[in-house]
């Protein structure tokens, strides 16, 4: 079962997200890289955010879902 994805918290968009491979980290040992390992993030491609890298496309798609809560709007 696929995660559905929260609207996006700066455009409020939904339809514009998608998860994809950003990035890598390297397991380093004595100097020598001995593992490589992608990252993902969640992005919304209609205003350019993204979310917090996470070492699974699972762990990217619930760190978008729990991100801190919109701040209320200043009164």
């Amino acid at each position: 079962m696929i995660m559905e994805l929260k609207p996006c918290p700066f455009c409020g968009y939904d339809t514009h997200l998608t998860v994809s491979e950003v990035d890598a980290i390297e397991v380093i040992v004595d100097g020598e890289v001995i593992a490589e390992s992608p990252t993902f993030a969640v992005a919304c491609s209609f205003c350019g955010s993204d979310g917090p890298e996470s070492l699974s496309v699972d762990g990217a798609r619930d760190a978008w879902n729990h991100r801190a809560a919109r701040a209320p709007a200043a009164t």
